[in-house]
């Protein structure tokens, strides 16, 4: 009889972040590892091999949090980078 393997979504996608869009207007961001740059136009997150960087207009921090980042304001990109 084959082994049957359990594995958890959890485990899948464990180092992914989790991004949650609010509209255009708020955006959480959950996983950071920090801020790297910060302007009313480009915000640049930390991850553990990557980057998040949102860009748009009047992009404020509303609430940082050790796991948590809420960004409000006129989302108008996302881009990811790794390395």
């Amino acid at each position: 009889m084959p082994k049957k393997w359990t594995i958890s979504p959890g485990e899948i996608f464990a180092d992914l972040p989790r991004v949650v869009f609010l509209g255009s207007e708020m955006v959480i961001v959950e996983g950071h590892k920090g801020i790297l740059a910060y302007s009313p136009e480009v915000i640049k997150i930390s991850r553990l091999k990557e980057k998040i960087i949102l860009k748009g207009k009047n992009l404020e921090i509303f609430l940082i949090t050790p796991d948590e980042l809420q960004i409000t304001g006129q989302i108008e990109r996302v881009c990811f980078e790794r390395g």
